[in-house]
């Protein structure tokens, strides 16, 4: 899997052989997201850019389960912290 990245450049211009998917603009699946939250070994709650104000007004109050939280950053992808790389089956 490519480093899954929102609009930065961080892995062309400091790691120029590997690939990358704008998941903002191509998206990203609930069990892309999953994936990438057990290889980076956290909850998806630490996954979230919590000072976004579609969590602030929406979410900021619940406590939504692991699989509602991936429905959730699938549906609003600006949500995930940025950017990601995945390096074999490590992610971070």
């Amino acid at each position: 899997m490519p480093e899954i990245q929102g609009g930065t450049g961080v892995c062309k211009n400091q790691l120029p052989h590997c690939g990358s998917k704008d998941y903002i603009r191509e998206g990203i699946s609930p069990e892309e997201i999953k994936q990438l939250i057990s290889m980076m070994g956290i909850r998806p709650i630490e996954l979230v850019r919590t000072q976004e104000e579609y969590y602030k007004e929406n979410l900021k109050d619940l406590s939504p389960t692991d699989e509602e939280w991936y429905r959730i950053l699938s549906e609003n992808p600006r949500l995930i912290r940025r950017p990601i790389v995945v390096n074999g089956n490590k992610a971070g």
